[in-house]
């Protein structure tokens, strides 16, 4: 009994990985569809503004000694609004055209 293992193909044959490749290329999609990136940029927006009302109030009215972890949750939040606006943007400008045509 003999076992070959052969790490390339020869090149005669072709690699089923280069069939699944050629058979998804007319269909792909990245997922960008137009519901997400309107998603993205909402939330991203609503967090950014709610992140900068707590941090403002905090500034003004809060004295306690555990004033740092509220600063703490309005950075976080303020992070996480701009990482929502960043994919919202990055998406409009790297979405494919067949799923741009969605959006009509």
């Amino acid at each position: 009994m003999k076992l070959a293992i052969r790490l390339a193909p020869q090149p005669n044959e072709v690699s089923p990985g280069a069939i699944t490749v050629s058979a998804m290329e007319p269909f792909s999609s990245l997922g960008l569809d137009p519901i997400s990136i309107i998603f993205n940029l909402t939330g991203g927006v609503l967090l950014f503004v709610c992140a900068l009302v707590l941090l403002y109030a905090m500034k003004d009215h809060c004295g306690s000694e555990s004033a740092k972890y509220f600063y703490l949750a309005g950075v976080f939040g303020l992070l996480a609004g701009i990482c929502h606006i960043s994919n919202g943007v990055m998406c409009l400008f790297f979405i494919p055209l067949f799923e741009f045509a969605l959006a009509k």
